[in-house]
């Protein structure tokens, strides 16, 4: 039998694990003890490393933030990182997104494409090297994450824990043929300062789950007496009109909450959804009120505004490379004070020093009357393309798919990051539809095969 006769007849029971995992609601929680994360990934955490026992692999838990599965033997490893933490599974979907429903060959549900089903395909890839006897000399190492999608403090903690380090490696949360360029990344926030109550207070604010979503909907809800409150609806609804944003107005009791609609995308491709946060803002901003928060939301509205692309703030540039730099706001707040809090994330090209673009970014923001903190930042990726990594993953890639295996530079960050000599290698392909984060996450199964037999050609490659 071939490789990819072994990794075929695995294809049932990886459908079969990979949908019990999908059930598991694996979004960041409140932590517990001896579960950092919450119960949620906790779970997903232990169905993988159980999985794994059952194949028969070697196993480690390291302080529920991080296991791994490994098999092989010899000095050296190689190692797939994975996560099975996902992002929340916001609105519009047609399928139960933790049903892992199986629909005319395609399987729905949070997780398929980012990142349960590309990790549960690595262990299964794993298990078809050891059912073919594929001689190596490294070790295979499958490693689950659980915090990817909220800052990578799980690799981060299996790094500084002393874990073994892999001499090379790659993570299959990206795209194909292979990922060796990301951008730098940067998560801002810029808030106002709190004021004193008025006649019309703004009391809540919402918009994504998380920073590196682009919200779908957003809400802020204005609270004052209801002769205060009728001319700001009145202001709303002409602003929306004009602009013909869909909104949704409800008034009552005191009380004026606004929504604004936009369209969900990857913080990475801004461009490809429409921002309900901005659009927020720019409603509030526009309001006939001299309330402080008015002027605040109309400040921070300015400078993200809906062209993505920083230029607002003074920082747009691009590179041949890895293309534009692009901005999300991703998370609105009410602060404790009073004010607005804003989070963005930012994604710079592979080129460009952000050194030289922040001093702009702190002057903007101080002209403004805002306060700026950074939350995160980590430097672009290169890896050069004549590196044994990059040679033993296109010839892995071409010998299965019959495909070049060209390079590519994007705007997400991956696990690639936070260990040398990683890069992100699949999973979906040139052409797909843009389906990570999205509602109806889905995958085909035969699609699934095909990317299980990828990954097991890699892994050989490196470990052999």
């Amino acid at each position: 039998m071939t490789l990819d006769d072994h990794v075929a007849a695995l294809q049932p029971q990886l459908i079969s694990s990979l949908r019990e995992a999908l059930r598991l609601r694996s979004t960041p929680g409140t932590p517990l003890p001896g579960k950092p994360f919450g119960e949620g990934v906790d779970e997903a955490l232990r169905h993988a490393l159980k999985t794994a026992q059952d194949l028969g692999f070697r196993t480690a838990n390291v302080d529920s933030m991080v296991g791994y599965a490994e098999y092989g033997e010899g000095e050296e490893m190689v190692a797939v990182l994975g996560h099975l933490d996902v992002v929340p599974e916001g609105t519009g979907w047609s399928h139960d997104p933790y049903g892992a429903e199986i629909v005319d060959g395609v399987l729905y549900g949070r997780g398929t494409l980012d990142d349960k089903g590309p990790t549960y395909a690595a262990l299964f890839a794993l298990a078809a090297i050891r059912d073919g006897g594929i001689p190596l000399r490294r070790r295979i190492r499958v490693i689950f994450g659980t915090n990817e999608e909220s800052g990578c403090a799980c690799m981060a903690h299996y790094v500084q824990s002393g874990q073994e380090l892999p001499v090379m490696g790659f993570t299959p949360d990206g795209a194909f043929p292979i990922i060796n360029a990301e951008k730098g990344s940067v998560k801002l926030r810029l808030f106002s300062p709190g004021a004193p109550g008025g006649p019309e207070n703004l009391t809540a604010l919402t918009a994504a789950p998380a920073a590196n979503m682009v919200p779908e909907t957003a809400e802020g809800t204005i609270e004052g007496p209801p002769e205060r409150l009728l001319p700001l609806r009145r202001a709303l609804e002409s602003f929306a009109a004009d602009r013909e944003w869909p909104l949704v107005l409800e008034e009552g009791e005191g009380k004026l909450t606004v929504r604004p609609r936009g369209k969900a995308a990857h913080a990475s491709l801004p461009e490809l959804g429409i921002n309900a946060a901005v659009r927020l803002l720019r409603l509030l901003g526009a309001l006939p009120t001299e309330a402080p928060w008015r002027r605040a939301a109309a400040a921070l509205g300015a400078l993200v505004n809906e062209k993505s692309d920083g230029a607002a703030l003074g920082i747009a540039c691009r590179d041949d490379l890895s293309g534009p730099l692009t901005l999300n706001l991703g998370l609105l707040e009410v602060t404790a004070d009073g004010g607005i809090a804003a989070t963005l994330d930012i994604r710079y090209p592979v080129r460009q020093a952000w050194d030289a673009l922040f001093p702009e970014v702190q002057a903007r923001v101080r002209d403004l009357g805002l306060s700026l903190e950074v939350l995160r930042h980590s430097p672009p990726l290169f890896v050069d393309p004549s590196s044994e990594l990059i040679q033993a993953l296109q010839r892995a890639y071409t010998a299965t798919t019959g495909q070049e295996a060209f390079l590519l530079a994007i705007g997400g960050g991956t696990y690639a990051r936070t260990m040398p000599h990683v890069v992100a290698f699949g999973a979906t392909f040139p052409g797909d539809p843009e389906l990570m984060h999205q509602p109806d996450e889905r995958i085909p199964l035969e699609r699934l095969a095909l990317i299980t037999r990828i990954l097991a050609a890699a892994m050989k490659e490196l470990a052999q």
